[in-house]
């Protein structure tokens, strides 16, 4: 359980943490390279991971894996299953994050400098809300 309030949560300005770090990496890298049925082994390790970095900014979780060409790379291979089960757990995330006006301005703006992104397209998918086609956008 984590100490911190609901406003406190999520805050895309916190820097991660090596663990955090570490945990982003082992995810997308897992996801992204290996096959649906290593996958099947690794799905405790995954979803503990995965709780652990409950509390990272989506936004900040994916400006972390565009910034780093190998992370990049993997995210750019997860497919199937794994892809739709990842997409739609982040799209929780956004969602989770916008309802806590966590996805402000001064976010976007940041992220998408950050991530080399077209800021306009980037601020159109959250006014509409459309978390998966932003997901899908960063793949591009």
């Amino acid at each position: 359980m984590s100490l911190l309030s609901a406003s406190e949560k999520s805050d895309y300005f916190a820097k991660l943490t090596p663990q955090e770090a570490k945990d982003i990496q082992y995810i997308v890298t897992t996801l992204g390279n290996t096959s649906a049925i290593g996958l099947l082994f690794k799905k405790k390790s995954l979803e503990q991971a995965g709780a652990r970095i409950d509390d990272v900014h989506p936004l900040r979780f994916f400006g972390y894996v565009m910034t780093n060409p190998q992370l990049k790379a993997s995210f750019d291979k997860i497919k199937g299953v794994a892809w739709s089960r990842f997409k739609e757990g982040m799209a929780g995330s956004l969602e989770k994050a916008d309802s806590r006006d966590h996805l402000n301005a001064e976010v976007i703006d940041d992220f998408s400098s950050e991530s080399h992104l077209d800021r306009s397209k980037v601020q159109a998918y959250v006014d509409r809300k459309q978390w998966e086609a932003l997901i899908d956008f960063m793949r591009r």
